[in-house]
């Protein structure tokens, strides 16, 4: 944010650390899966909306990056450009802000288009508005305040949103991000473009420009991980079979056996057949042994599963 002082025309940053503690505690993420995607949910721990305040340019969004196993950047969603203050809205892109603009019964006065217009005094009318409610909410409350969601549903009572992010082909790993940014690109551009009796407005552009561009906040950040994915599979030099793998801190992993794929149930390793995950790379060995896996099979073949739970 930035304040000019009356004793000199210089404008200074002056966010208190306060704010940016509220700010780092306004809300939480989590990540789960679901079929064939990731599942992103950002909860709303404030008592208002999220965000909330001047709505022309304030948003708060999530940045999704996908990788591969050999850490190589397969997609990202939400993606921030600090070098231009360029937001990409992809199609898988969650951005909560608020779009108000004029309404035809006063555009034809102003000689505007009735849409969503940054012109702040003259807006009369939400057109999207899909801000994460508090707890508390009802939709028949806010709504005689004018404060219901737009365009977006919320159940009454929610105050959490869910957003699922299909997983590019070979992902292993998602860090997700939720940023908050005051002032967009667009707002201080309009603010410059509309200002024509004065330099005024590229002054503030120019501070603007000049100073980070308005840099995001990180609020909240989590890391997903794939729940299995085989990695090697071979004999070792003393007739063993190990299993190599990616798995999930915090899961723990069942290895069951059988023999035919047709005959038989799936049995649990009597000896090094559970598995509690403590980082993302996870192995286990056959000996073929009484004591392991009832000893060689009589079929000449074996079968192996990975059977994990949340704790």
């Amino acid at each position: 944010m930035l304040f000019r002082s009356r004793s000199t025309p210089e404008y200074v940053n002056m966010v208190p650390p306060v704010w940016t503690a509220r700010l780092l505690n306004a809300a939480a993420l989590g990540v789960a899966d679901i079929t064939n995607a990731l599942k992103v949910t950002v909860t709303n721990e404030c008592g208002h909306k999220l965000p909330t305040g001047y709505p022309e340019g304030r948003r708060v969004w999530l940045n999704v990056q996908f990788y591969n196993a050999a850490n190589e950047l397969l997609g990202e969603s939400g993606a921030y450009d600090t070098n231009t203050g360029i937001l990409t809205r992809d199609a898988e892109a969650k951005i909560y802000e608020v779009h108000p603009g004029v309404d035809t019964n006063i555009s034809g006065l102003l000689g505007l288009d009735p849409a969503p217009s940054l012109h702040f005094v003259l807006n009369n009318k939400i057109y999207e508005d899909n801000r994460i409610p508090p707890r508390g909410f009802t939709n028949a409350t806010f709504a005689l305040f004018g404060g219901e969601p737009v365009g977006h549903h919320y159940d009454d009572g929610q105050y959490w949103d869910d957003t699922p992010y299909m997983l590019p082909a070979g992902t292993t790993r998602a860090e997700v991000k939720l940023y908050y940014q005051s002032t967009s690109k667009e707002f201080v551009e309009f603010l410059r473009d509309e200002n024509h009796s004065t330099t005024n407005g590229q002054a503030m552009y120019d501070l603007w420009n000049n100073n980070g561009k308005c840099p995001p906040t990180l609020m909240k950040s989590a890391t997903w991980v794939t729940a299995f994915l085989m990695q090697s599979a071979a004999f070792t030099e003393t007739g063993r079979f190990r299993m190599e793998f990616l798995c999930r801190p915090g899961l723990s992993y069942t290895v069951q056996f059988r023999d035919s794929l047709t005959v038989g149930t799936w049995q649990n390793f009597a000896a090094n057949g559970t598995l509690a995950a403590t980082n993302s790379t996870g192995a286990f060995e056959d000996d073929f042994t009484a004591a392991s896996s009832g000893g060689p099979s009589p079929t000449g073949a074996r079968f192996y599963r990975m059977v994990y739970t949340q704790p």
